[in-house]
């Protein structure tokens, strides 16, 4: 009998000291478990921080380049009309009643041209209407606008079926579209710029080429790398890809390549500034 009991306190203890050392393997898992989810969950608040900082400063860059682009705007082509506007009120003869009448109808049709321009502007600038119409149409709309300049003529192919990348993603390729086209009208001299977008199961590939002045691949001038950073930057933001091919005398192509696993299909349109 006292055998009998002491082999069962026996078999107590070694079960007891079983559960002790299993409970201990699994608080010790548990706890260093817990210890990793942290240490991931810090390590992701930290990259999510950092990606926030930098979408951030992008965003701030790029209301930067608008408001400049607004500025140029302004005074090269608005405040232009504006002005011929005012030569032509000023410079009326009314002893001259058909030349007069001449004259009028001359200032008319400038600040005519004048408020397309400025409704133009205006337009392609909404970051709300971008992201509401859409990449394929703000793109068509800062052709129109551009190819009324007369600087250089554009041609614009679309290949495939279009379709909606995320609105902050949108919005950051159609400024990276919009800084390409401002570069081309600001320092190429070209004649004939070539807009491609082609849309694929699996991305939307965009070309544009001029064939302008070119430059050295290999510049390192501060206004050249800046500009070609920033793309970039934006690029890699919404983990698309950049290749920038150019060589004094050959023009310069921009290709973009942005993959459409967030892209949503949607039916083609017509659209217009005032539409």
């Amino acid at each position: 009998m006292q055998l009998s009991l002491l082999t069962i306190f026996s078999t107590s203890l070694v079960l007891a000291a079983a559960f002790a050392f299993i409970g201990a393997v699994i608080i010790n898992f548990a706890s260093v478990y817990l210890q990793k989810e942290r240490s991931h969950r810090h390590k992701l608040r930290v990259l999510t921080a950092a990606h926030e900082k930098t979408l951030l400063e992008s965003r701030m860059e790029i209301q930067e380049n608008t408001r400049q682009h607004i500025s140029r705007e302004i005074h090269d082509n608005i405040g232009l009309s504006l002005s011929l506007t005012k030569l032509y009120l000023n410079s009326i003869s009314w002893n001259e009643l058909n030349e007069a009448k001449s004259q009028v109808h001359d200032a008319i049709n400038t600040l005519t041209r004048s408020i397309a321009d400025l409704r133009s502007v205006a337009w392609t600038l909404n970051a709300d209407v971008i992201t509401s119409q859409g990449l394929l149409a703000a793109v068509t709309e800062e052709l129109n606008r551009i190819e009324r300049l007369g600087i250089f003529t554009i041609e614009h192919l679309v290949i495939g079926e279009s379709f909606h990348f995320p609105s902050q993603q949108d919005l950051i390729i159609f400024r990276v579209i919009q800084e390409s086209l401002n570069n081309i009208i600001r320092h190429s001299c070209a004649s004939r710029v070539i807009l491609k977008m082609e849309y694929t199961t699996d991305s939307l590939v965009i070309r544009i080429k001029d064939d302008g002045v070119g430059f050295k691949a290999n510049d390192n001038s501060k206004r050249t790398s800046a500009g070609l950073a920033n793309m970039r930057e934006r690029m890699k933001l919404i983990g698309a890809e950049i290749k920038i091919t150019s060589a004094p005398g050959y023009g310069t192509t921009i290709q973009l390549k942005i993959p459409s696993k967030n892209g949503t299909q949607y039916p083609s349109y017509q659209s217009s500034p005032g539409g």
